[in-house]
């Protein structure tokens, strides 16, 4: 567990050359608002006419904070996919050991500056999660899942990163032929802010979401559907200056073709919130490779998650 935050903690280090006295800023803000997610069969039922052969729920959180190397805090998570509801604690940090304060538990909303919000001018990394319902239970319940990753820094030699995800796997086949359909209701909002002073020091914020979902006939191999919508997958990484990206809140779905009783089948869901601030030195990468480096990076951090965690 150690090494794998050490390893992304140095990658990051090495990504943005941090150090340098002047001043700066970069702030990152991800929220993700996944309600009503189910799996249901061709009658509109929540589907339970299955034999379940494998499942595995796994969620991550993450902080990182380059002016210590090596040094960040952080848990993965096994939680019950038989159950109605988990709340992991949140993760948070502001620079100068100030107190986040209880305020700040689960709350999913953007920060606002007469509300909900950081002390200004003061670098944070902070995430939260909470996940409710269970589509596998019997009776199965619709779930909900709430997660956010925010950073901001202020100063120089400052990185600051929170990370959430959450990783849904399961492997069944069916007891009558049907079709599968997932839906559910999502609603996505990122910010990202650079801005500074100084000649020698750039800022660099970066902020994204995802989510994604998999439908595989695990014995032909054959992939039944591949479901990302462009409204829940984005990064949001300005030059300068600050960048909203808010879509509307709104329903998804999506349809599996007529399934068969002998293969086997498996669906996976994966749904993230990652920021990233940082201050750096001048001359700095371009910024579409800076792009490309943390697009790989945040792609790094979900490929380790998908490591068995501990019980």
């Amino acid at each position: 567990m150690n090494n794998i935050h050490r390893s992304v903690l140095l990658a990051v280090c090495a990504l943005f050359g941090i150090s340098s006295g002047a001043q700066a800023y970069g702030i990152g803000e991800s929220i993700m608002r996944v309600s009503d997610l189910k799996l249901t069969d061709s009658a509109g039922a929540q589907y339970t006419n299955a034999k379940l052969l494998s499942s595995s729920s796994m969620a991550f959180a993450s902080v990182f904070n380059s002016t210590s190397p090596g040094v960040g805090g952080g848990d993965w998570w096994r939680w019950s996919t038989f159950g109605d509801g988990w709340d992991p604690y949140e993760h948070c940090s502001i620079a100068g050991h100030l107190d986040c304060g209880p305020f700040y538990l689960n709350y999913f909303l953007p920060f606002d500056p007469q509300g909900y919000h950081f002390l200004p001018g003061v670098g944070y990394r902070n995430t939260d999660l909470r996940i409710k319902g269970d589509i596998l239970y019997k009776p199965a319940t619709p779930m909900n899942i709430d997660m956010r990753g925010d950073a901001a820094t202020y100063g120089a030699e400052a990185y600051y990163g929170g990370v959430s995800l959450v990783q849904f796997d399961m492997t069944f086949k069916l007891a009558s032929a049907d079709r599968i359909t997932l839906s559910f209701d999502a609603d996505a909002f990122s910010k990202a802010s650079n801005g500074g002073s100084g000649e020698r020091l750039l800022d660099r914020a970066t902020s994204q979401v995802k989510f994604e979902a998999r439908l595989i006939n695990k014995t032909t191999g054959v992939q039944i559907f591949y479901f990302a919508p462009e409204e829940l997958n984005f990064l949001n990484a300005p030059l300068h200056g600050d960048s909203v990206m808010d879509p509307a809140a709104k329903s998804f779905s999506v349809s599996s073709s007529l399934l068969n009783t002998s293969d086997e089948y498996a669906f996976s869901f994966t749904q993230l919130t990652a920021s990233y601030a940082s201050t750096a030195p001048v001359p700095e990468p371009s910024g579409v490779a800076m792009l490309g480096a943390g697009i790989g990076l945040l792609a790094f951090v979900r490929r380790r998650s998908r490591k068995p965690a501990a019980p």
